[in-house]
């Protein structure tokens, strides 16, 4: 019966991945058949033309999760979609400026985006509903420990009433016995900080009946999830090795960091120079600000950014990491740490070698010292260099525990790729214009 259903999910899913694809297509190929190419020679061109936007398209819906309908929000979906369609016309129209050698009028382009924005409600509207239908919520069933903070586990999995029904909270202090006569006829066990041992006679006993599970993980985890196979004999292992980028991955970051912080340069300096005057304006203070911070092997460097809080805002010389509505911050720098404008000073921490365009988020020297007395595991973030943007930053929020943090750090080091970070750089993105991001603790 659940492979019928999967089977079922899996064709529905499929079938409107291939319809918005074409629906996407179509009104491309008719707006820019009717407005470019239909008093030139077109055949080429609008086969040129088609194919890029839809590859583009497909490709950044990859990056931007675009097609995970019925698992992603639908606003999610709607601005993965949206954001995904206006990049791509963007790529394209300027392949058609190249194939006519002239700049042509971009409202025809504006046009198509005002249309696949329209076509991205749609369609995520239409196939919530269809999955709502076929696909009930989750009955859930949460197991946790002493260490769960099960209020904030209970908010997140309430957010989303669509996907989860939680009928049942058992703490992990019941007998064995009596959780498994629970999750008997369950949908999904979430296992918040469960050692070790119940775990994994748990997860066994879910694999058995055929229940998902979720659990959070830890260090070892991770790190067995990248391990490689081998045997001894007849005997499989798996091994794991404290590993850090070879000498090429160094090289090739090294170049890849150089090659988009110049790009990143040449766009961003008339925006840089504007904020620099508008800081200067407001109160006369210093433009730029610069903190010791740490990177690779826990080497301290001067870190750049435009000053978004008053002067002398630490003054006491305690660390502290901003708040909500923290008042040290001016009506200036909450605008430019909103839309991330206060780390563009960072491409010459990059251009020096201080940092990577993507990596580990810088931390201070102090909060480093008290989050790995705390987790002591927290050191292994410095394998490789800071990032100016990175997997934490752009799959967490600013006001993250840094116990998930670290684990987000640890995955990115262990799948470690440059085609990872080409993907985390268009994520970066797509973060800028949602608030909650930079929202403070």
């Amino acid at each position: 019966m659940i492979k019928k259903i999967s089977k079922l999910k899996d064709t529905i899913l499929i079938s409107f991945k291939i319809l918005i694809f074409l629906m996407f297509g179509v009104v491309f190929t008719v707006i820019a058949y009717q407005n470019y190419l239909f008093t030139k020679f077109f055949s080429i061109n609008l086969g040129t033309s088609t194919s890029t936007f839809g590859a583009l398209f497909l490709i950044f819906n990859y990056i931007y999760d675009g097609f995970k309908l019925g698992e992603n929000k639908i606003s999610d979906v709607v601005y993965s979609l949206s954001l995904s369609a206006i990049i791509s016309l963007i790529f394209t129209y300027f392949q058609l400026c190249i194939l006519f050698h002239e700049f042509l009028s971009f409202w025809p382009i504006l046009i198509i985006m005002i249309a696949d924005v329209a076509l991205s409600i749609v369609s995520s509207i239409l196939y919530s509903y269809v999955y709502d239908k076929f696909f009930p919520p989750k009955t859930t069933i949460i197991i946790y420990s002493e260490k769960t903070d099960l209020d904030l586990i209970l908010k997140k999995v309430y957010s989303r009433p669509d996907k989860y029904i939680v009928v049942d909270k058992i703490h992990i202090g019941e007998n064995l016995k009596y959780i498994f006569q629970k999750i008997n006829n369950i949908d999904l066990i979430i296992l918040c900080d469960i050692n070790l041992e119940y775990r994994e006679k748990i997860i066994e006993r879910c694999y058995k009946n055929n229940i998902e599970v979720y659990f959070r993980p830890v260090v070892s985890d991770i790190i067995i999830n990248n391990a490689s196979f081998h045997q001894i004999s007849d005997t499989p292992i798996l091994t794991c090795n404290y590993k850090e980028l070879t000498l090429e991955q160094k090289f090739f970051k090294r170049i890849f960091d150089i090659f988009f912080a110049l790009i990143m340069l040449g766009i961003a300096w008339p925006i840089m120079i504007i904020t620099a005057i508008i800081i200067k304006l407001y109160d006369g203070g210093p433009v730029f600000f610069t903190q010791d911070r740490v990177t690779i092997h826990n080497k301290i460097f001067k870190l750049y950014k435009f000053r978004s809080m008053i002067v002398d805002a630490e003054k006491d010389g305690v660390a502290r990491l901003a708040l909500k509505n923290d008042q040290r911050i001016t009506p200036v720098g909450k605008i430019i740490r909103m839309l991330r404008i206060d780390e563009l000073p960072q491409i010459i921490n990059i251009l020096k070698g201080d940092m990577s365009i993507v990596g580990p988020r810088p931390e201070r020297p102090e909060l480093i010292a008290q989050n790995i007395l705390d987790f002591p595991a927290f050191e292994y973030r410095t394998k490789v260099k800071a990032g100016m943007t990175g997997f934490a930053q752009i799959k967490g929020k600013y006001n993250t525990p840094y116990l998930d943090k670290l684990m987000m750090d640890l995955m990115y080091i262990e799948s470690y790729s440059i085609f990872l970070d080409l993907k985390l750089i268009f994520l970066t993105i797509k973060i800028i214009f949602i608030p909650e991001s930079s929202e403070g603790i």
